[in-house]
């Protein structure tokens, strides 16, 4: 099995199955953590925490998409369903950026509670239809079917 990692975080052509998904998807989960980690033990005291989550999220922001796409794509969805992938991820991110601003007013907790609610919504739908779904017999137009699932 060649394992081709710039492809797999650089690039939007193609298909992967569950396993490259899996694989690309916790090395940028464990890889954001670090960072995360790092920059909060390193700025904490300077910079307010939400922010140095969002920058990092931002820089995570293609390779996220790359993966996602092209695991979209063996399912047969197409770039909007990757596009709302890492999009939705970005605008939570931002939002809780927003949040102490946003919960001071007496209905901004509701819009909070609401948007947290389908960006649950969101990721337990990514999970199963990227994680979890077999994808796609055969060749569609995104490409051949990956040789290793």
């Amino acid at each position: 099995m060649t394992f081709d990692l710039p492809a797999l975080f650089l690039s939007t052509a193609g298909r992967i199955g569950r396993l490259r998904f899996w694989i690309g998807a916790l090395a940028l989960f464990l890889l954001g953590e670090s960072a995360v980690t790092f920059f909060h033990s390193w700025f904490a005291a300077d910079i307010q925490p939400q922010l140095i989550d969002f920058a990092i999220t931002a820089a995570l922001a293609w390779p996220d998409f790359c993966v996602g796409r092209k695991r979209l794509a063996d399912r047969g969805k197409g770039l909007v369903y990757a596009l709302v992938y890492t999009g939705y991820g970005l605008a939570a991110s931002l939002l809780v950026v927003f949040a102490p601003f946003l919960t001071e007013k007496p209905d901004g907790g509701l819009a909070f509670n609401l948007f947290w609610a389908v960006y649950l919504t969101c990721t337990l739908f990514f999970l199963v239809e990227c994680g979890i779904l077999k994808g796609k017999e055969g060749p569609n137009v995104y490409g051949p079917e990956p040789e290793f699932p």
